[in-house]
């Protein structure tokens, strides 16, 4: 079984070196500032929110959103201004026990909400093809 790393900060500002990676997975962590510099493979696979996403030194966060918005049109949903000041005041307790203690703003996790629904719409349309593509082989 491979190793398996939960909860901890022991590789905040470590710096991998001529290492396999290969199989890696990185899941529900904050990756602000990752860095993965004049390295190779095939298959690689990002998913989550990030503000800003540079492949080859080419901003490419603008496309991916439109597209994401072009095939899923209800994550626009998570945007549009709304006035209901009840959605800027802070939760009442945090979303789960793994979670941080710290405020969680209702917009927020509404947007949050929203967001993983479009994302999981987007897989199960995936699969339904992927699923509907092998009945068409066999």
């Amino acid at each position: 079984m491979p190793a398996e790393y939960t909860q901890g900060d022991q590789f905040r500002g470590a710096r991998i070196h001529l290492c396999d990676l290969s199989g890696l997975e990185i899941r529900d962590c904050d990756v602000t500032g990752l860095k993965i510099v004049d390295c190779y493979g095939g298959n690689v696979s990002l998913g989550g929110g990030f503000e800003r996403v540079v492949v080859n030194d080419v901003d490419v966060t603008a496309y991916v959103e439109a597209e994401l918005d072009r095939l899923h049109p209800n994550r626009v949903l998570g945007r549009e201004p709304t006035s209901e000041a009840e959605l800027d005041r802070v939760c009442g307790r945090k979303p789960a026990d793994l979670y941080p203690d710290k405020d969680y703003v209702v917009r927020r996790c509404l947007s949050v909400v929203l967001k993983e629904e479009a994302e999981h719409h987007r897989y199960a349309v995936r699969d339904l093809t992927v699923l509907e593509a092998d009945t068409r082989t066999e």
